[in-house]
């Protein structure tokens, strides 16, 4: 949980993060399937805005399916959407370094 979040929740302004999560997890395990066979060639900085792009079009679609017609949530779209991307991201990094075999410890040369 970020400080946005904890400011957030601190306002009283939680109906867009409660919403950014529910996005997060319907769209977590997409966004791996289309990342995950990319991945593993790619440096850090690389495979973030990879993911994101990847992302991107899947989370807006199930960001406006949940906030459909609700008014209050309309006007933090763009805020949902930044959160939830910012989330999968992190999720899909942190799922592709675990599933990764660890590298063998390197020799220094004498």
């Amino acid at each position: 949980m970020g400080l946005r979040n904890l400011v957030a929740i601190v306002r009283g302004d939680r109906k867009w993060v409660i919403c950014a999560e529910q996005v997060v997890d319907a769209t977590a395990d997409t966004a791996w399937e289309l990342a995950q066979s990319r991945l593993p060639g790619m440096s850090l900085p690389e495979a973030r805005g990879y993911i994101r792009a990847r992302a991107r079009g899947e989370v807006r679609r199930v960001a406006d399916e949940l906030i459909g017609g609700r008014r209050n949530l309309t006007n933090q779209r763009a805020r949902i959407v930044s959160h939830a991307l910012d989330e999968i991201v992190q999720m899909t990094i942190s799922r592709q370094l675990n599933t990764q075999p660890a590298r063998g410890a390197m020799r220094r040369a004498a």
